[in-house]
């Protein structure tokens, strides 16, 4: 297996900022409280556990992505199930949606276009449904069938979407290959989580939704906007088409420089509604966190928050800009 040396770089630079971030993290703690001390350590433990299996996971290709997020939507299903089943006759219910995750990153790494959109939307909503209605169960039936749904769509279909980009044709890609649209996505969603922690933690006091994300503000959320755009633009011309170029390494300009700036704002943006969408979830279940999971981060959603809406709709944008 040949590392292409952008795809390299790239992964180096992801670690590099990880090592300088912690390190950041442990001189900011000097003389905090206990209790918060843990847990920004925790979260610093997770995060380099996270990002080796995720490194590891990108080396070895589509099929090793598929294999973590498919790992990744299972537990964020028990999560979600814990959140808003409380009908030990849902069982049934979990049991079918667990099982058709395998089954539709199959469709997706062995490139069955048609197939692999419609597999899950369609084929879940109709076995759910007959499940019930064949066992004679219709009590609770529009709850419990319409809450799976909506669960195996969000958390199961919509981040799925981010391992489909491995199937964007290699000459529609930068040379690094269709990985490069990956990991663009990857980065710039999370680093707008990250953004809009840090800036919202430090300086922001207006909130923009208290009862639903009583954390978030607009000092945040703006901040979060102009990084990823700056990031959307100077990662382009390695990891994308959208203009640049990758050997003598140039800004993205005139159609690339405005697809870079698009890509920067759709995902600051509609990251932030798939975040607190999710927080939506939890504030009905009258929970902060979704889990234990993840050591100082909570659960699994609330890792893939974003990712539920930034996936599909990137997909999208990069189908459309790529004619």
């Amino acid at each position: 297996m040949t590392l292409h040396p952008t795809l390299g770089w790239m992964l180096a630079g992801v670690f590099a900022a990880l090592i300088v971030g912690s390190l950041a993290r442990l001189v900011s703690l000097y003389g905090k409280r206990p209790e918060l001390v843990r847990k920004r350590v925790d979260s610093l433990k997770t995060w380099w556990v996270i990002a080796p299996t995720f490194a590891a996971a990108v080396i070895l290709g589509q099929f090793a992505i598929a294999v973590v997020f498919a790992v990744a939507s299972g537990l964020a299903l028990r999560e979600y199930a814990r959140l808003v089943s409380s009908r030990t006759d849902e069982c049934d219910l979990q049991r079918i949606a667990l099982s058709m995750i395998p089954a539709h990153y199959l469709l997706i790494c062995f490139d069955y276009p048609t197939t692999r959109l419609l597999f899950l939307p369609i084929g879940a909503l109709l076995v759910l449904s007959i499940s019930r209605t064949a066992a004679g169960l219709p009590n609770g039936f529009t709850h419990a069938v319409p809450s799976w749904y909506w669960g195996l769509i969000l958390l199961v279909y919509a981040p799925s979407f981010a391992v489909m980009l491995w199937n964007i044709p290699p000459e529609k890609s930068a040379s690094v290959g269709p990985v490069g649209w990956f990991l663009y996505l990857m980065i710039l969603t999370e680093m707008n989580d990250i953004a809009q922690a840090f800036f919202g933690r430090h300086w922001g006091n207006r909130l923009i939704a208290p009862v639903v994300s009583p954390f978030k503000t607009w000092v945040g959320f703006y901040g979060g906007v102009a990084t990823t755009v700056t990031l959307a633009v100077l990662l382009a011309p390695l990891l994308t088409s959208f203009g640049g170029n990758l050997d003598s390494y140039t800004i993205a300009m005139k159609t690339g420089l405005t697809y870079a700036i698009a890509a920067g704002l759709l995902i600051s943006i509609i990251g932030y509604f798939g975040d607190i969408n999710l927080s939506a979830v939890k504030r009905d279940a009258g929970v902060k966190d979704s889990g234990t999971l993840l050591p100082g981060q909570g659960g699994i959603l609330d890792r893939i928050d974003s990712l539920t809406f930034t996936a599909p709709a990137f997909y999208g944008f990069v189908l459309w800009a790529n004619g």
